[in-house]
């Protein structure tokens, strides 16, 4: 068995080396997710920052024990597939989530609703007015 504090010391993180262009795309990547995510009720919310969590932790340790030797090729893409089969989930959750999301506001608005203040406005909270 191995024990964790050896793989610790196999692998050094070092985050220098950072590619400028890879963290853009990322940066909008988050920006696109945080536009999203306002676009829907509570438990769809919670739903996909849990799930965006549980990715980024498996993806994480699927690097570390990949770098580190302890899983095998055949294992890696096991897990590859599995976080990819949590992105798909997060995307349909997203999608019902802002379109319930759409509803309960074209509902509430009417006549008044409006798609482009729908995407570009900021929400002001009717109980502090």
């Amino acid at each position: 068995m191995v024990v964790y504090s050896e793989l610790q010391n196999h692998e050094k993180v070092d985050w220098s080396n950072g590619n400028t262009f890879n963290t853009l795309i990322y940066a909008f990547g988050l920006y696109f997710i945080f536009i999203i995510i306002s676009k829907m009720k509570l438990i769809p919310n919670i739903l996909v920052l849990g799930l965006l969590l549980l990715m980024y932790i498996l993806n994480s340790q699927r690097e570390f024990l990949h770098k580190s030797n302890v899983i095998t090729n055949k294992d890696n893409e096991y897990y590859r597939k599995y976080i990819y089969s949590i992105a798909i989930f997060i995307g349909i959750v997203c999608i019902v989530g802002v379109y319930d999301y759409y509803k309960y506001q074209k509902i509430q608005y009417g006549k008044e609703f409006n798609i482009l203040l729908f995407w570009f406005s900021d929400k002001s909270c009717d109980y502090l007015k």
